[in-house]
């Protein structure tokens, strides 16, 4: 792994480690924590943006909002509305009738 030296103001760098300590990790894997976070942010302000500039054409929003409409139709793909897929191996949960039964 490449390493490089960054310049920061003492004031920062006494966060860094105080921030460091207190999760009991590097000051390394803090800061790149932060980055990635502040990454994120910025892509999603990004995204907004661009939303918002396409609500601005009143023609391309209305595509967006129709082909929209047009997913939520796969909502009633046959599955039966009480089932629960949160089984690690895909599988479903049983139907609360099934189980009273």
């Amino acid at each position: 792994m490449s390493t490089a030296t960054v310049r920061i103001s003492e004031v920062g760098r006494k966060l860094l480690r105080e921030l460091a300590e207190k999760e009991g990790v590097s000051m390394q894997a803090v800061l790149e924590k932060a980055l990635e976070i502040y990454r994120r942010q910025l892509f999603l302000e990004k995204i907004n943006q661009a939303y918002s500039t396409l609500r601005q054409d009143k023609t391309a929003w209305a595509k967006v909002m129709e082909e929209r409409t047009e997913f939520e139709t796969t909502i009633s793909d046959g599955l039966e509305s009480l089932e629960n897929w949160d089984q690690e191996d895909g599988s479903s949960l049983p139907d609360q009738k099934e189980v009273q039964q």
